[in-house]
């Protein structure tokens, strides 16, 4: 069975829900390091993390995290923050890869749904008889570093 989302859009805006960049901003403040002069170089703010329902900017998510990473000279920010966090952040997500009865049955239930937290990863599944693929495709209208993101949805994804 294959659950695969082949258009992936070229747009100038590519919209996120901003979990990860909330998550950072947490992990932040949990260490005492000021989040506020990274968020607004990143053109963030705090209210917009934590209150803005409809979402921030994927390049500007980019940048926070590679801000912060440079900022705490933590080359492995996108790991530490993904390790700390509670995976229930993620809402929906969460609750429906945990209903499920296998690991293939949860891959693609997150395949199907990631689009409801993100426009800028799309998640193709491709199922053999003894054997899963699981590709990570990027909408290219990012053009921001993704280093801190893409290794904060590996490990995320595999708690």
């Amino acid at each position: 069975m294959r659950a695969s989302q082949n258009e992936i859009p070229s747009e100038a805006f590519v919209w996120t829900r901003g979990i990860v960049a909330r998550e950072a901003m947490r992990y932040l403040d949990r260490h005492g390091i000021d989040a506020e002069p990274l968020l607004a170089k990143a053109e963030l703010s705090r209210a917009q993390l934590l209150q803005d329902p409809e979402g921030i900017s994927a390049a500007c998510q980019h940048r926070f995290l590679e801000l912060a990473a440079a900022d705490t000279d933590d080359p492995l920010l996108g790991l530490h923050v993904a390790a700390g966090m509670d995976l229930r952040e993620f809402g929906l997500l969460f609750y429906l890869a945990a209903s499920t009865a296998t690991v293939a049955e949860a891959v693609q239930e997150l395949a199907l749904y990631a689009a409801t937290t993100s426009q800028e990863i799309y998640l193709e599944v491709a199922s053999e008889r003894e054997s899963t693929l699981l590709t990570f495709r990027r909408v290219p209208a990012v053009e921001e570093s993704c280093r801190q993101h893409a290794e904060f949805i590996a490990l995320s994804f595999n708690r």
